[in-house]
């Protein structure tokens, strides 16, 4: 089995949560993983291919992202201005762009994004209206 790219160095792992391992084998190639002293065996399942897959992962990650996004806007950020104060919570954000645009090159992040947006956009999975269910307006 060839491991995916999701696990490399650096990865992270949660805790108490089932770590999923992702790799291209033959449907019902046998597969034996041995992680910090467990060792599992199975055999290879088939699954969506292409882009299919690719949505897949990307549900999945969404799934497991989203909390994590909105619990550092509401709670999190806002916990750190309080502790800092507004004029080192500005010193700290001009820090992190500096580090940002060193690590990231010339555009930092917003680069970056840009490149997922053409990618996406060659997958055809740009348009994100496509992927969210419609909602009925609430009464009011």
């Amino acid at each position: 089995m060839k491991l995916s790219a999701p696990l490399a160095p650096g990865m992270v792992l949660q805790r108490n949560m089932p770590a999923a391992i992702w790799g291209v084998a033959k449907p019902g190639e046998a597969v034996t993983v041995t992680f910090a002293g467990q060792t599992k065996k199975s055999k290879a399942k088939p699954g969506p291919r292409g882009i299919g897959r690719l949505l897949v992962l990307m549900n999945e990650f969404t799934t497991m992202y989203r909390p994590h996004a909105a619990r550092e806007t509401t709670v999190l950020l806002p916990l750190l201005r309080g502790l800092v104060g507004p004029k080192r919570y500005e010193e700290m954000g001009e820090q992190f762009e500096q580090t940002e645009h060193r690590i990231l090159g010339a555009g930092g992040f917003g680069r970056i994004v840009a490149a997922v947006a053409q990618i996406e956009t060659a997958l055809g999975i740009h348009d994100l209206a496509a992927y969210t269910p419609a909602t009925s307006a609430s009464p009011a």
